[in-house]
Order: C-alpha cells, then structure tokens, then sequence
C-alpha cells in the first residue's frame, strides 16, 4: 500500500499491526528497526551469542525409543537391539539398529508404527540370514 497525503493507509496500517512503529518524515512513511516494545522485551540479563561469558546450553538428553527386539548376532556374539523412537507427525517413527549399546544404522521417515515394525523386521531377518549364510 503507497503512503497517501491524507494519512488513510498509514492509519489503517498502525491499527493492523500494534507492535509496528510507524513515524511520518517529509512525505514518507518510515519503521524503526526495533520498536520499543520489542527492546523493552529485551533482558539485560540475557548475555548474546558471542560473549565470552556466555554459559554453554545443557547438554541434550536423548530420549529412548520403545525397544522393539533384542538379540544376539552368532558371528560375534555382540549384543543388538532395535528401538523405534517417534519424532513427532513432521517426522514419523524412525527405527533404531544398536550394537554393544552404540547407534550401528537407523532408517526414518516412516508415516506409521507399522511401516517401521516391518522395516525393522525384515533387516533383522536379513542380518540373520547374513550368520546363517556365513556358517555354511
């Protein structure tokens, strides 16, 4: 919307947004970088990102997934499980393949539990078939 002599649109443009502060200068309109109700939001006590004070953010904590199965893989005897952890709708269910405790590979993305239960189902067969095959 152009600015009009009248002041119409700068009116109608300050009565839409309240947190934008709106000031007339010689025919045009101009906005503060910063409006004063967003500094007054600031904290004194907030250090920013790059001041050598600033205390690191806790570490994050993982959150374990619903664990599926667990075995033992013949080959090496090590210790292996499968947990499915859900991300949310913007994600899905991700399936988990742990060896010894540690993140060995994971597939996510699946839209339902049952997409990634069968996912997880079939490598687990395939790992399987992968000890059976190597024995003979």
């Amino acid at each position: 919307m152009p600015w009009q002599p009248d002041g119409t649109r700068m009116a109608l443009a300050l009565a839409r947004c309240s947190r934008t502060v709106c000031a007339q200068s010689a025919g045009a309109v101009t906005y503060a970088v910063l409006p004063p109700c967003r500094i007054a939001d600031m904290s004194d006590d907030d250090d920013p990102f790059y001041s050598p004070t600033l205390k690191p953010q806790p570490a994050r904590v993982a959150r374990p997934g619903e664990t599926l199965f667990e075995f033992v893989r013949a080959s090496d005897r090590a210790p292996m499980s499968c947990e499915l952890p859900f991300h949310a709708e913007s994600y899905g269910w991700e399936a988990q393949f742990f060896e010894r405790d540690e993140l060995f590979y994971s597939r996510g993305g699946f839209v339902t539990r049952a997409l990634a239960v069968q996912w997880a189902e079939e490598e687990r067969t395939a790992m399987e078939g992968l000890q059976r095959g190597s024995r003979s």
